[in-house]
């Protein structure tokens, strides 16, 4: 609202308010993610191992396997872009919104993954918002999103 309190002088009232989907800028995860990408991928080499053996197109199942979100760099690069696995199973794990935002940024980019399961992990209204602006994307195959 405004009003005019004379004098020149005119009183302006703002009150903000949430959008119901607040913007989300991908190209600022992508910046964050190839400076860390370079240096942290192969962090765990259990993750590693595990990716490596699967086969191509194969489902993948990473369920309680003490993921974090730095492991997300490499689920994203070598199970989502090469292996083009077709099912990736993360429940249970520590992935927060960061890592949430790994996997919605590789959602952006060639990737054949039609069911992700996400259960009981803490990825937080924000994880969800980012997940939900990459499935967008006209790239995107997935079909099954678990997030209980």
């Amino acid at each position: 609202s405004s009003s005019d309190s004379g004098q020149h002088v005119k009183l302006v009232h703002l009150k903000e308010t949430r959008p119901a989907s607040p913007l989300i800028y991908l190209s600022e995860t992508d910046a964050d993610l190839s400076h860390e990408f370079s240096s942290d991928i192969h962090q765990n080499q259990k993750i590693r191992t595990i990716i490596n053996k699967s086969s191509p197109h194969a489902p993948l199942d990473l369920r309680e396997s003490n993921l974090t979100d730095r492991d997300l760099l490499m689920v994203a690069e070598v199970a989502m872009a090469h292996k083009q696995c077709k099912e990736l199973w993360l429940q249970s794990n520590t992935i927060t919104s960061i890592g949430a935002a790994t996997i919605a940024h590789a959602f952006t980019k060639k990737n054949s993954v039609q069911v992700l399961i996400l259960h009981d992990n803490p990825l937080g209204d924000e994880g969800v918002r980012c997940l939900a602006k990459a499935l967008q994307s006209k790239r995107s195959m997935l079909t099954v999103l678990g997030l209980e």
